[in-house]
This record gives C-alpha cells, sequence and structure tokens, in this order.
C-alpha cells in the first residue's frame, strides 16, 4: 500500500501516567543537545496551555515528538516528510522511532513514567490517499493486523477503527491481549514486519 503524506503514532504509558512540563521540556532539550534522535532537531516548543493541544512538542525537520494527555497520558510522533515506500514500511519505522523515543523517557525519568505498548494508536493524515471511511478500514485494517501479530509475536491482535466521523482522519486502535514492555521490542522483530505478508 502507498506511503501516506504523513502519519502518527501514539503510545500510552502505564497507570495514565504523566509527567511534568518542566521536566519534559528539560529532556526534550537534553536529547537535542546530546543528538539522540535520528532526525535533525530544531526546537521545544510549549502548547500545555491550549486545550487538548500537542502538550511539549519536540520539533524536528523530520517529524515532530509530543507528550500530551489527549485521551491518556502518552508520546506521540508525528511524521511530517513522506517517508518513500509503502505504508507498512511507514508504520514500522514510524513505530521504531516512537518507541526509542519512549525508551529515552522511561531512562531518563528512572521509571517515573513508564509505557505499555499492548495498545498503540496509528492515525494516517492523509485524507486524499486515506479517507476515514469503511473501505480505508477494510483495505488498511488487515494490514496493519498483521504487522502488529508480527510485532507482538501474537495472533491475538485487536484492530479497531477509532472514529466512524469522517470530519477525522482515519485512525486505528491497536491493542495486544497482555502488557508489553518497552524492552520486549526490537528493531529486528519490527523490521521483520514488512517482510511477512499480511494476516
Amino acid at each position: 500500500m502507498t506511503s501516506p503524506q504523513r502519519i502518527q503514532i501514539k503510545l500510552y504509558t502505564k497507570n495514565n501516567s504523566a509527567l511534568s512540563k518542566d521536566v519534559l521540556i528539560d529532556r526534550f532539550h537534553s536529547w537535542i543537545q546530546h543528538d539522540l534522535l535520528d532526525e535533525i532537531p530544531i526546537d521545544v516548543a510549549d502548547y500545555s496551555h491550549v486545550v487538548d493541544g500537542p502538550g511539549i512538542l519536540l520539533i524536528t525537520h523530520e517529524a515532530d515528538y509530543a507528550f500530551d494527555e489527549v485521551g491518556g497520558a502518552g508520546l506521540r510522533y508525528v511524521r511530517k516528510k513522506e517517508m518513500p515506500g509503502s505504508l507498512e514500511f511507514a508504520i514500522t519505522q514510524g513505530f521504531l522511532q516512537v518507541v526509542k523515543a519512549a525508551r529515552l523517557l522511561e531512562q531518563d525519568t528512572a521509571g517515573t513514567v513508564s509505557f505499555d505498548l499492548a495498545r498503540v494508536e496509528i492515525t494516517i493524515l492523509d485524507r486524499r490517499l486515506y479517507p476515514n471511511s469503511s473501505a480505508t478500514t477494510d483495505s488498511v485494517q488487515p494490514v496493519v493486523t498483521g504487522l502488529f501479530s508480527t510485532i507482538f509475536k501474537t495472533k491475538q491482535v485487536e484492530c479497531a477503527r477509532v472514529s466512524e466521523d469522517a470530519r477525522f482522519p482515519f485512525a486505528l486502535t491497536i491493542r495486544a491481549p497482555h502488557t508489553l514492555e518497552i524492552d520486549e521490542i526490537s528493531p529486528a522483530s519490527v523490521s521483520e514486519a514488512v517482510l511477512v505478508p499480511s494476516l
């Protein structure tokens, strides 16, 4: 399937645990200073005053990282530059990036916040190629289910459309049957997923 213009992936924290904006701003600036991300960093922005906004935002040339509490506390990765290749490749590469950032945040906060990868939300920000419709669900849902069945190493993966309201972008929530720690996800298993036919 064709790679979308933009894609968004969110990981949720355990027990809806959150971090103060001061801690997040400090950590994000530290990532920039120590060149810990794969993208070209630009700046950190505070949107915590905006209702249902992006929270604390780390801006890079290729993507944005945001810690927000919209729908539950978590780390959101928004790829702004189109990735070459397929939808499957865009999802797996975006997933790798947000997992890497979540791992850094866990390490930096000494366990104050931790993530459960058993819940992942993917939003495809490309209404032309992927309108929020039943047809898109029918074509994308099996692909995403297959990807995460490989990544999570289980066929008991639930994948459901977030909203049927066409005013919103197409989004899916993926759930595994059990808690998944960050360290249980390896880059090799994620990369392998794009080579395995969808279920």
